[in-house]
C-alpha cells in the first residue's frame, strides 16, 4: 500500500474516530447535565474532559496528514473542525469556571454541533476526490 492510500485511511480513521468520540462527549455531558454536575473529580466529567483533549488532539493530527495529503477538501474538514473542537472546548471551559451560566453551554452545543458536521464531512470525502490537490 502506497503511502496516499495510507494516509487517506488514517484521515477516513481520524474523521470517524472523532464522529465516534463526540458521541460519547455528547452521552456524558447529556449525563451530567441530566443527573446532576458532581465534583470536577467525578467519573463523568474526568471523562468528559479527558475525551475533549483527546478529540483536539486527533484533530490536529489530521491537519497534519491532511497538509501531507495535499487534500484540499481535507485541509478545510479538519481545520474547520478543529475550530469548532476549539469553540466548544474554550466554551466547556467557560462554562464550569463561571458557574454554569447558559450562554456558554450554547457556545459548546454549537461547537460540537460544527464539529460534527465537520468530521462527517471529512469522514464523506471519496477517495477520488483526494486528487484535487493543493498546486505547489
Amino acid at each position: 500500500m502506497n503511502n496516499t492510500h495510507s494516509r487517506f485511511d488514517f484521515l477516513r480513521k481520524a474523521f470517524i474516530l472523532n464522529i465516534g468520540m463526540l458521541a460519547l462527549l455528547y452521552t456524558f455531558g447529556m449525563y451530567i447535565n441530566i443527573y446532576g454536575f458532581g465534583t470536577m473529580n467525578s467519573f463523568p466529567i474526568m471523562t468528559h474532559m479527558i475525551l475533549a483533549t483527546l478529540l483536539t488532539l486527533v484533530s490536529v493530527a489530521a491537519i497534519a496528514v491532511s497538509v501531507m495529503e495535499k487534500s484540499a477538501k481535507h485541509i478545510y474538514a479538519s481545520i474547520a473542525s478543529i475550530i469548532c473542537v476549539a469553540v466548544a472546548f474554550t466554551g466547556g471551559m467557560l462554562f464550569v469556571a463561571n458557574g454554569q451560566q447558559n450562554a456558554y453551554s450554547l457556545i459548546m452545543a454549537l461547537g460540537f454541533l460544527g464539529a460534527f458536521i465537520a468530521n462527517m464531512w471529512g469522514a464523506a470525502i471519496p477517495k477520488q476526490q483526494t486528487a484535487t490537490l493543493i498546486h505547489q
